[in-house]
C-alpha cells in the first residue's frame, strides 16, 4: 500500500488557479442544479480577497480540495475523493470557524447524491436549509422592476464593492 502525503493548509493566492480547475472538474462530474459553469471562475476569484477564510487540501504536493465556511463550500476534485481529504478539511474548518468565533461549521451538500449524502451522514452533519431558486419560462413576460425616484439601480462593480456587497448579503441573509 503506497502512503500519499497529505496536508490541509490556508489558501495561498497562486492555489486559484488548481482551485478553480478543480471545482470545474467537480462541476463537470456533479453539477449543482441553479449554478451554470460560467459562474464558478468569478466565485473563485473572489478567494482571493479574504485567503485566510479558505483552506486547501493538498495531495502530493497538488491542491485537491478547497473549503470556505464563509461560503458553506467544501469541494474535493472527483479524483481524490474517498482518500481522507474532505474529512480533513472539515476538521480544518471546524478549527477554523471556532478561531473566529463562529458558532457552527455550514457546508452546502446535496444529501440526494448517494456519495455525498453518505459523506454528509458520517462527518456527523444535520440538515438545515435549503435554497430554492425560482426561474421563469423565458418566454414568460415579466413587468419592468418600480423603484422610487431616489433610487439609483446599477450593477454592482465587482472587486470594487465586493465588502460592502457581501456585507449586505450577510445583512440580509
Amino acid at each position: 500500500m503506497t502512503t500519499h502525503e497529505r496536508e490541509v493548509r490556508p489558501f495561498e493566492p497562486p492555489d486559484a488557479q488548481a482551485i478553480l480547475e478543480l471545482e470545474l472538474a467537480s462541476f463537470d462530474r456533479d453539477p449543482i442544479p441553479g449554478v451554470t459553469r460560467a459562474e464558478i471562475p468569478w466565485t473563485i476569484a473572489r478567494l482571493e480577497l479574504v485567503p485566510q477564510g479558505t483552506l486547501v487540501a493538498l495531495d502530493e504536493g497538488r491542491v485537491v480540495g478547497q473549503c470556505t465556511p464563509r461560503v458553506d463550500s467544501l469541494t474535493v476534485h472527483p479524483d481524490y475523493r474517498r482518500r481522507g481529504h474532505g474529512r480533513a478539511l472539515v476538521e480544518a474548518g471546524r478549527a477554523l470557524v471556532a478561531r473566529e468565533g463562529l458558532p457552527e461549521l455550514s457546508l452546502w451538500g446535496d444529501a440526494s447524491r448517494p456519495e455525498a449524502g453518505a459523506f454528509i451522514r458520517a462527518m456527523g452533519a444535520t440538515y438545515r436549509s435549503s435554497l430554492w431558486q425560482f426561474v421563469l419560462p423565458t418566454d414568460r413576460p415579466v413587468p419592468a422592476p418600480a423603484f422610487p425616484t431616489d433610487v439609483v439601480v446599477r450593477p454592482i462593480r465587482p472587486g470594487v464593492e465586493d465588502g460592502p456587497f457581501a456585507e449586505l448579503l450577510n445583512r440580509v441573509f
